[in-house]
């Protein structure tokens, strides 16, 4: 065993203790249930925003689905997945939201980043100009061209 795993092994350990509280980390998958699973949920909300909780019962029926199709695993349904599971409320609000443009030259020399009245925009231009990959420039408002 090298160290390298090893470290990485202990830190996935710590980080399934983390997670996953003894009544489903105990559980193999054949036994995972769907009450297991909505504990899980109902845990995970007390401390974390409904996005994360949505977050981690996606990844973990996007691993039972795994479990399932490749290494045989005896479950007849998925257990969290989002037919069985109810999502938490709230998770599901997109942002909507886009830089706010206040020059009006689109192709202007951004203003220098430590302007407080410049706008999001010229600052956003302004932090990627100062880095040492100029061509990151022309992507980044390419991007932004795209995107507005």
């Amino acid at each position: 065993m090298t160290n390298a795993w090893r470290t990485a092994t202990l830190t996935g350990q710590a980080i399934s203790r983390h997670c996953f509280v003894k009544p489903i980390a105990d559980l193999k998958l054949s036994r995972l249930t769907v009450p297991a699973v909505r504990g899980f949920r109902d845990r995970q909300g007390k401390d974390l925003a409904a996005a994360t909780v949505v977050k981690r019962l996606n990844l973990l029926a996007s691993i039972l689905n795994h479990a399932m199709s490749e290494w045989d695993v005896p479950l007849s349904l998925n257990p969290a997945s989002g037919r069985m599971i109810k999502r938490p409320t709230g998770a599901d609000r997109k942002r909507n939201r886009r830089l706010q443009r206040c020059s009006g030259e689109p192709n202007a020399p951004p203003p220098p980043p430590n302007m407080t009245e410049a706008s999001e925009y010229d600052r956003l231009l302004a932090a990627v100009t100062s880095e040492s990959h100029p061509d990151d420039v022309w992507s980044v408002r390419w991007a932004l061209e795209q995107a507005t």
